[in-house]
């Protein structure tokens, strides 16, 4: 679904009848509870009916949910977990090819013709949900961190 996309019954609502809800006593930009994809299903009054926000509920803060909000998503996993970026400047004397992998970038600046620095050009932490859309983009399983495709805890 994309941002502002307004739908009346999602998977997740229909899993869950509990979160059935009527209109008169939701206010608006009530937080209803998460699509297939892990965004937050938000209540507009004006339409009565509930729309995509196209956050999840890290991007949203979940320390902005109310208690009856919160109550209404999955739990998600308490632990930590943190997004790093490096950036990588090579100084060569010919143009590197668009195949060369980190591995090889190591061997150029240690071994080979090359000048390298690394840089840590961003960090965060991150929660659950976050965590494991970012693995999911990435090709990874949310499982390598014990985590299912909405940010909660699983055993492995």
């Amino acid at each position: 679904m994309k941002y502002g996309e307004v739908t009346k019954v999602t998977e997740y609502v229909v899993a869950n009848p509990q979160y059935i809800f009527s209109y008169p006593y939701h206010r608006d930009g009530e937080v209803m509870g998460l699509d297939g994809d892990g965004n937050l299903l938000v209540w507009d009054s004006s339409k009565a009916e509930v729309y995509n926000s196209g956050f999840t509920p890290d991007q949203f803060g979940v320390e902005n949910l109310t208690d009856k909000e919160r109550s209404r998503l999955p739990e998600q996993s308490e632990r930590k977990f943190f997004r790093t970026i490096f950036e990588i400047e090579i100084l060569s004397q010919e143009a590197l090819p668009d195949t060369m992998t980190l591995e090889d970038l190591d061997f150029e600046m240690r071994e080979g013709g090359c000048s390298g620095k690394i840089t840590k050009t961003e960090g965060e932490e991150i929660g659950a949900f976050t965590c494991s859309k970012s693995l999911i983009k990435q090709g990874t399983d949310p499982e390598l961190f014990r985590l299912d495709v909405l940010g909660r805890d699983i055993e492995v």
